[in-house]
C-alpha cells in the first residue's frame, strides 16, 4: 500500500491576511498610474474593474498638488480602504503580479513597468503558472489572462 505525502501547504489556502499586502502595494501603483487616464471603458467590466475605476475618479476629483503630504495620503489610504472592497480573486491576482517581481510584495520598478503595460507574455505566463499553484485551480490561459480587466488596460492576446 502506497502512501501520498501532502505537505500541509497544500492542504491550506493562503489565508488573506498574508495576500493584502502585496495587492495593496499592486493596488496604489495602478491606482497611480491610471488616476489620471480618460480612457473610455466598456460598461461591461467586471464589479472590481468598477470599483478601481471610481477610485481613480475619485482621486483624480480631490487632486492635490503632485507630491504634496495630502497626495501621499490620500492615494495609499485609497489603495487600502479599496482592497478590502476587492473579491479574494482579485487580490489573490494582485498578490501573485506583485511577487512575480518582489517576493516581500513590495512595489518595484518591475511592477510599476508591467501595470503601465501589462503585454509581457513571459510575464503572464510565469504569473499564470504562479496563480494556478496558489490557488489549486486550472484556468485557461487566455480566461486568466482576459479576467483581469481591473487592471484597466486593454488586455492583448
Amino acid at each position: 500500500m502506497s502512501q501520498v505525502r501532502v505537505s500541509w501547504t497544500s492542504r491550506m489556502a493562503i489565508h488573506l491576511h498574508f495576500l493584502l499586502f502585496p495587492a495593496e502595494s499592486a493596488l496604489e501603483s495602478l491606482l497611480h498610474l491610471r488616476m489620471d487616464s480618460t480612457d473610455v471603458y466598456p460598461e461591461d467590466l467586471s464589479q472590481d474593474a468598477s470599483l478601481v475605476l471610481q477610485a481613480c475618479k475619485f482621486l483624480r476629483g480631490s487632486r492635490v498638488d503632485k507630491g504634496s503630504i495630502e497626495e501621499d495620503v490620500i492615494l495609499p489610504a485609497t489603495a487600502n480602504s479599496l482592497v478590502l472592497d476587492l473579491s479574494r480573486s482579485t487580490i489573490e491576482k494582485l498578490s501573485v503580479i506583485t511577487w512575480h517581481f518582489d517576493s516581500s510584495g513590495a512595489v518595484s520598478e518591475g511592477l510599476s513597468c508591467f501595470l503601465r503595460r501589462p503585454i509581457d507574455n513571459a510575464v503572464w505566463e510565469a504569473v499564470h503558472r504562479s496563480y494556478q499553484v496558489m490557488t489549486k485551480q486550472t484556468v485557461p490561459f487566455k480566461e486568466f489572462k482576459g479576467s483581469h480587466d481591473f487592471l484597466l488596460y486593454p488586455i492583448l492576446y
